[in-house]
């Protein structure tokens, strides 16, 4: 059994711990409040924080944003971002299957051949194209073009 000078150091060990601990936690929201809040927000400050909405990261953010476009036959094809630009899929939801909408650099050699201008593979000029079994119509270039694929 302890002593009463044990228990009356061991009662002031424990108060004064609880109390320590109840001060840290209501203090605890104010300090991090005073820490991270500015009295006032610079121009430059909205400027850095608007790099950070939805429509400036896009460019970051790749293989997202799927809006598909639905063919006959119960497929799809859709745009999505790569590291190297752009690339079209096709899809096809019975067979489950995913691929390339149409063979890109195959494609891209063939207008800038009839163009005369010059396209990268997942660099092309169209973001839509209609597309039957065997061939790919889009515009581009100020003018409609049709292609076998």
């Amino acid at each position: 059994m302890l002593s009463r000078a044990h228990q009356v150091v061991r009662t002031s060990v424990i108060v004064v711990t609880v109390i320590v601990c109840i001060a840290t936690v209501t203090a605890a929201p104010g300090l991090a409040q005073q820490a991270h809040a500015p009295d006032a927000l610079s121009a430059a400050d909205y400027e850095h924080a608007e790099g950070f909405l939805g429509a400036n990261l896009d460019s970051l953010v790749l293989r997202s944003g799927v809006s598909p476009n639905w063919l006959p036959g119960e497929r799809f094809w859709y745009r999505i971002a790569i590291a190297d630009g752009n690339e079209f899929i096709l899809g096809d939801p019975e067979n489950g299957t995913r691929e390339p909408a149409f063979d890109h650099a195959r494609l891209a050699e063939a207008l800038s051949e009839a163009s005369g201008e010059a396209f990268e593979a997942y660099g092309l000029p169209f973001a839509r194209f209609e597309l039957d079994a065997d061939m790919i119509r889009f515009n581009a270039a100020g003018r409609g073009w049709a292609c076998n694929i």
